[in-house]
């Protein structure tokens, strides 16, 4: 499965420079083959980029965990998303899809959203987009799903302290850690975050 990371748009111009116009209260995105299409799913929402979704396998996947991953200062800063992400919504022939998303990962000044979707083998299809923009929408929503779908265990090692022995949280609750060295002295500290607001230094 692979989708291609999303290039910011705004209301003129599109990721091929097609012009999109505004028809009373609408936005609507010209007819343009790899383009998606689809209506505007709401128009409280300012900008939305829609995500090429390409299946090279041999079976249809049905709420198949993807991910993008995307600068959102750039949004934030020039295209009026919120600043903790919360007017995000990923939208897939008009429903709206439940999401994940992490801000700073998989480094400062982007955000990674695992999202679900469906899609046809051996297909790209443009029938799935990005939503922001929408200035009294302060939550995530019910499709905001509340761990990580990326895998089977999720150490993000935000706990700051704690040395050899201690825990280590694991976000999808499925199974926490101990931390553990070579010797009583050899075991990882905490430090500053790379990603987050602490990593292990070994």
């Amino acid at each position: 499965m692979l989708v291609i990371p999303l290039i910011p748009i705004n209301s003129v111009d599109n990721i091929n420079d097609e012009i999109d116009t505004d028809k009373g209260g609408f936005i609507l995105p010209v007819l343009s083959n790899g383009i998606g299409e689809d209506p505007w799913w709401n128009v409280s929402y300012r900008w939305r980029q829609c995500i090429t979704i390409t299946n090279p396998g041999a079976y249809n996947l049905t709420d198949n965990f993807v991910s993008i991953e995307f600068d959102y200062t750039d949004l934030i800063n020039n295209y009026g998303m919120d600043s903790d992400l919360y007017d995000v919504r990923i939208v897939e022939n008009n429903i709206v899809r439940n999401y994940y998303v992490k801000k700073d990962f998989p480094s400062t000044g982007f955000a990674t959203i695992w999202f679900e979707t469906n899609s046809s083998l051996s297909e790209s299809e443009y029938d799935t987009y990005m939503y922001w923009g929408n200035a009294s929408i302060n939550h995530r929503g019910v499709n905001h799903v509340n761990f990580d779908p990326s895998g089977t265990s999720w150490w993000g090692f935000e706990e700051g302290s704690g040395g050899r022995g201690s825990n280590v949280v694991d976000s999808l609750n499925y199974a926490n850690a101990t931390l553990w060295g070579r010797t009583a002295s050899d075991y990882p500290t905490y430090d500053v975050g790379k990603v987050g607001s602490y990593s292990l230094e070994f």
